[in-house]
């Protein structure tokens, strides 16, 4: 892979952006996926076009003709090296979808926590042993701040 697809770098110089953006890795993804496709295009196109060539020709072509096989030849190499970094950029967007993901659920815990708290409090009528829910309140403010800061 003497070159790498020009998505590589792009979402490599920007994983930490990425990863606080689910919508950001989303529009990405589909970027990368629209791109597959016209490569595959490309691909469909090139492959037969190669393959035709190389059939029709004869042993002793001339120079020529021998260039333009070639340079068929490092366009189809070059298309398949981009399909393969391609889903390389791909794999790599899904796994930050994930995390940004969860990350962004993560910063919701503690609130939906201290909601089913005072609602188990109230709901109870004050009946639920205090010591247990005192600390499931404590631990879900703990984890609100320290989250709102992340």
């Amino acid at each position: 892979m003497a070159n790498a697809h020009p998505m590589v770098p792009l979402v490599l110089r920007n994983l930490l952006p990425l990863l606080r953006d689910v919508d950001t890795v989303q529009f990405a993804l589909d970027v990368a996926h629209a791109r597959m496709r016209d490569n595959a295009a490309r691909l469909a196109m090139l492959v037969p076009l190669l393959a035709r060539a190389r059939r029709l020709a004869p042993a002793g072509v001339d120079a020529e003709a021998a260039e333009l096989m070639d340079q068929l030849e490092e366009a189809v190499v070059g298309a398949l090296e981009a399909r393969l970094q391609l889903v390389q950029v791909v794999t790599l967007l899904v796994v930050v979808r994930a995390v940004a993901t969860a990350r962004r659920r993560a910063r919701r815990l503690p609130s939906v926590l201290l909601a089913v708290a005072a609602l188990a409090f109230a709901v109870s009528g004050s009946g639920v042993a205090l010591g247990p829910l005192r600390v499931f309140v404590m631990v879900s403010t703990v984890l609100l701040l320290v989250l709102s800061w992340v």
